[in-house]
């Protein structure tokens, strides 16, 4: 989301930002993986600042643990029951004893 007087960056300062080479960048930009990029009319890049925000934020991995509370809490807002595997590992109780 666009802020008022969101600063422009330079490619070199997102670089910075984010970390990684210029090749590696351009490797992203160039496969449709990068940021928004803005060409002014002198032909410089620019990059602004929520945007670059906006980006990174989409590249975030959830861990599995928040991934399954996040979808627990879809189900149960959506009126609908947890299935068992939400609950986390089985209890001991939950095990059907075999017979030898």
């Amino acid at each position: 989301m666009a802020r008022e007087n969101d600063p422009l960056l330079t490619t070199q300062e997102v670089l910075e930002i984010l970390g990684v080479t210029r090749n590696t960048f351009d490797k992203w930009r160039s496969s449709g993986r990068g940021p928004i990029t803005y060409r002014l009319p002198n032909g410089k890049l620019r990059f602004k600042l929520s945007d670059v925000e906006e980006w990174f934020e989409g590249l975030a991995l959830e861990d599995p643990e928040t991934a399954r509370r996040r979808e627990a809490r879809e189900l149960l807002l959506k009126g609908k029951r947890l299935p068992l595997g939400l609950y986390g590992p089985p209890s001991q109780s939950q095990h059907i004893a075999q017979p030898p």
